[in-house]
This record gives structure tokens, sequence and C-alpha cells, in this order.
């Protein structure tokens, strides 16, 4: 996988489980969007699931860095 050859997610995680992980969390967000939840909430939901990815220390400090536009900051 791109990401653990770049050093952002651990070496050892199964990366099988955590594509199975992702796309259920992405058609999560599909049905949350389509009930109308907002982008603030939808950003809240990625956030918790990216939280929990096997990332290194050197993607968790660079992601700690990087601040993102939030959606109100799109207006």
């Amino acid at each position: 996988m791109g990401c653990q050859r770049h050093g952002d997610l651990d070496p050892e995680a199964d990366t099988r489980e955590i594509s199975h992980l992702l796309m259920a969390v992405n058609r999560g967000m599909e049905v949350l969007a389509r009930a109308g939840f907002d982008v603030v909430a939808l950003e809240r939901v990625a956030d918790q699931a990216f939280e929990g990815l096997p990332l290194t220390a050197q993607a968790r400090s660079r992601s700690r860095q990087a601040s993102r536009p939030s959606a109100s900051d799109a207006s």
C-alpha cells in the first residue's frame, strides 16, 4: 500500500482490513449525506475514522501540523 511505502501507515498494518474499514466508512458517509447530515458532521466522522488508523508517529506529527479549512471557511 502506498501509505506504507511513504511511511504514513504502520508497515505491520493489515492493509486488507484497513481498506474494508475505509470502504465501510465511505459508504456510511454517503448514507449520512443523503439523510441530510451537513459537511461538519461528515468531517467529524472522517476525522474519527482516520484517528483509528495505525499511523506512524511521523504521519501523526504531520497531521497535527496541517490545518484543514473548515466548511465555514469555504463560504
